[in-house]
């Protein structure tokens, strides 16, 4: 996943986040920060905010973005290569594959 706390992004990563997000986002997204504005934001339940800052990285990702509650959201990028998926994942996936 990219940006990752404590992993420097590669150059091409920055540079197919920064491609994504100007085509699908436009000028709601930041590149200094990473972070969008919503057209339409959505803002956590209070029980959800409390459930957000019970979460380990809670600290690196409200400095990242400050304006969380306000329904900003950090762009993230993740591989979907299957060795990265969680059991849970392949499960659902491998029934899709039978299934449908």
């Amino acid at each position: 996943m990219t940006p990752t706390p404590g992993v420097e992004e590669t150059g091409e990563e920055r540079r197919l986040r920064h491609q994504f997000c100007r085509h699908v986002y436009g000028e709601r997204y930041n590149p200094e920060t990473g972070v969008v504005r919503l057209a339409h934001p959505y803002w956590l339940r209070e029980e959800d905010q409390e459930m957000r800052r019970g979460y380990p990285m809670s600290t690196v990702f409200s400095e990242s973005n400050r304006g969380w509650k306000k329904g900003d959201e950090m762009v993230s990028l993740v591989c979907l290569r299957e060795p990265n998926w969680k059991p849970s994942a392949k499960r659902m996936l491998q029934w899709k594959k039978v299934h449908v």
